[in-house]
């Protein structure tokens, strides 16, 4: 098996250079099933991380044509540098984990919804991607 700590080396360095901080926010659930109100109680964690925004293209999202995930004007590609903290959040199991109704990210004073996410991740391996690339909305 190859090694990639090149890759992360490289994203790491990106990100000292060009990226911004941001801070993640995430909706948890963190109790029990209520039946009363058909919902798990949540907790809101913030997760401070590096991240480079870019435009979107119509022709970038592979999940193009996929149900309420249409690209729209003013959409942005958020590139998302993994942190310890952050990495049991989104990628538990080696799946990434987001939710698209209550995920946001905040940067530059500017909230964003998380409309999708991708992960890359050469090794396939569990838990050690280089890198998420987050679809985001105002």
């Amino acid at each position: 098996m190859q090694d990639f700590s090149d890759f992360h080396d490289a994203v790491r360095e990106f990100m000292d250079e060009f990226g911004s901080y941001a801070t993640y926010v995430a909706q948890l659930d963190v109790g029990e099933y209520d039946p009363a109100t058909g919902t798990n109680s949540t907790n809101v964690s913030e997760f401070q991380v590096r991240a480079i925004m870019t435009d979107m293209s119509l022709r970038s999202n592979g999940l193009a044509s996929k149900l309420n995930t249409l690209i729209q004007e003013g959409d942005k590609v958020l590139y998302v540098q993994p942190t310890d903290s952050l990495l049991p959040i989104l990628y538990p199991y080696g799946i990434l984990v987001v939710d698209p109704t209550d995920d946001k990210i905040i940067i530059a004073g500017v909230t964003y919804k998380v409309v999708t996410a991708k992960t890359v991740d050469p090794t396939g391996s569990v838990n050690k991607p280089i890198l998420y690339e987050l679809y985001v909305r105002r």
